[in-house]
């Protein structure tokens, strides 16, 4: 259940339609055994980031949980695909993107009230 999380000092209105569907099929090319159905995408925009002393260029940081479907090669190309995936769409410098990949266990993830370890009973 992956989830990617952006936030970003661009507006809503600089967001465009199918943003998040375009990316999750994006990102099924890089995760492992990912079903598209099992990826959840957040953008909040309208963000005040400080990148170092600039404050003022467009830019975004850039969240990835999910269970066990990285590893180093997956992660450079998650980090590759998503990068040029925000820059080429919403036009943020590839400098401006930041990106934390997190790999959890089954048991700290959740959906429909359940813990993964528990669906996979």
């Amino acid at each position: 259940m992956p989830l990617l999380q952006i936030f970003t000092n661009i507006s809503r209105q600089e967001i465009p339609k199918n943003f998040g569907p375009t990316l999750a099929s994006v990102l099924i090319g890089s995760l492992r055994n990912k079903p598209i159905e099992s990826i959840s995408i957040q953008i909040t925009s309208d963000q005040y980031i400080s990148l170092g002393s600039n404050d003022d260029e467009p830019s975004a940081i850039v969240y990835l949980r999910s269970i066990g479907s990285m590893d180093l090669d997956d992660n450079r190309k998650t980090v590759r695909s998503v990068t040029d995936f925000i820059h080429s769409k919403i036009g943020i410098k590839t400098d401006n993107i930041r990106m934390v990949l997190q790999n959890h266990s089954i048991d700290t993830i959740g959906k429909g009230g359940i813990l993964a370890c528990d669906s996979l009973k």
